[in-house]
């Protein structure tokens, strides 16, 4: 019923007493299913009737990390559910790789659930096992747009500085990128040319 978005049928089975954490032989609850396939009113309901919120996909996603895979990212949960407290623990919730719901929308280029996630204020900081950061992802997939969002909330130039694993900073991870514009708001940021 999550699958196909059939609110009322989801509504009756949880009545009736469905298990609303179950786990299916993927690996998957309803609300991970449902975020999954873009199923947005049968996400509020289940959010609503209290589904567990820390339940991880087999790659360690929850459903913040799947929410952003979808068309519009974040932008389809409601204003009230990206303010509830349990959402800024999720926020900072790592997948197998080490990765945020923000390394995510970085490397998309969602730029509106970059946003959303930086209106949060998120921290920064966090690094995937290769450490890189948000940044470090906009800048290796070429996503101009969400590397200025990032710049114009960065007060660190630490942060544009730093190396991930290979010592590559995303000044170096944009070097095949071909705009001066955003060259010289790094620059301007405070990033160093050094040898990685």
């Amino acid at each position: 019923s999550t699958i196909f978005d059939h609110t009322e049928l989801a509504e009756y089975l949880i009545s009736m007493g469905a298990d609303i954490d179950y786990i299916d032989c993927k690996g998957l609850s309803p609300l991970l299913l449902a975020t999954n396939c873009g199923a947005w009113r049968s996400v509020a309901l289940l959010l609503s009737k209290g589904a567990n919120v820390n339940i991880k996909d087999k790659s360690g996603c929850n459903f913040l990390h799947l929410a952003i895979l979808q068309p519009k990212g974040l932008k389809n949960l409601t204003g009230d559910i990206l303010q509830h407290s349990s959402m800024m623990d999720l926020l900072s919730t790592e997948d197998n790789e080490g990765c945020t719901p923000l390394h995510y929308a970085c490397r998309l280029g969602i730029h509106e659930s970059v946003k959303n996630i930086l209106v949060l204020q998120v921290s920064l900081d966090r690094k995937s096992k290769d450490k890189k950061s948000a940044l470090h992802f906009a800048a290796q997939y070429g996503r101009i747009n969400t590397c200025q969002r990032l710049l114009e909330t960065i007060t660190d130039s630490r942060l544009l500085n730093e190396g991930d694993e290979r010592g590559l900073t995303p000044l170096h991870l944009a070097s095949g990128v071909d705009t001066p514009k955003w060259w010289s708001c790094c620059l301007s940021k405070g990033a160093l040319f050094h040898r990685c």
